[in-house]
């Protein structure tokens, strides 16, 4: 039970936020910018973000996976009004198990379903592009 609020993480090595086997985790009007991999990183854990803004991160603004020798599903719970400016908003990676959970107000994303002929290295995972299908050209 850790929660974030009014915060801006900029330029980690990795990830700017690292969520590891934990539970009750909120993060409220938090930016993540500038990471040389992920905004943040759910890993087998349960995270609640509410107004949450990611830019410039190298791979996306939010992974949502579980690693190795990670028991726990990991679950997103997306709140408020969210704001992104990479291709990739939100990612789940099935590795090791089942396909990560997300819900919330996902009205604002598009999501799309990575199948082989897509790209047969990310085989499962599910995209979640910010803005909806109703507002893209």
């Amino acid at each position: 039970n850790t929660q974030l609020k009014n915060l801006i993480v900029d330029s980690s090595q990795k990830y700017n936020i690292h969520v590891y086997k934990a539970t009750g985790v909120i993060l409220e009007n938090v930016s993540l910018i500038n990471a040389l991999n992920g905004g943040m990183l759910v890993n087998g854990a349960e995270v609640s973000v509410n107004n949450i803004q990611t830019s410039d991160n190298a791979w996306g603004g939010i992974e949502v996976s579980r690693g190795n020798d990670v028991d726990s599903q990991p679950t997103l719970t997306v709140k408020g009004i969210s704001q992104h400016n990479e291709t990739v908003a939100i990612w789940t990676d099935p590795k090791n198990g089942n396909v990560p959970t997300i819900n919330g107000d996902l009205d604002q994303y598009t999501v799309e379903d990575i199948t082989a002929e897509t790209d047969p290295d990310k085989e499962g995972f599910k995209y979640y592009y910010f803005g909806s299908a109703d507002n893209q050209d």
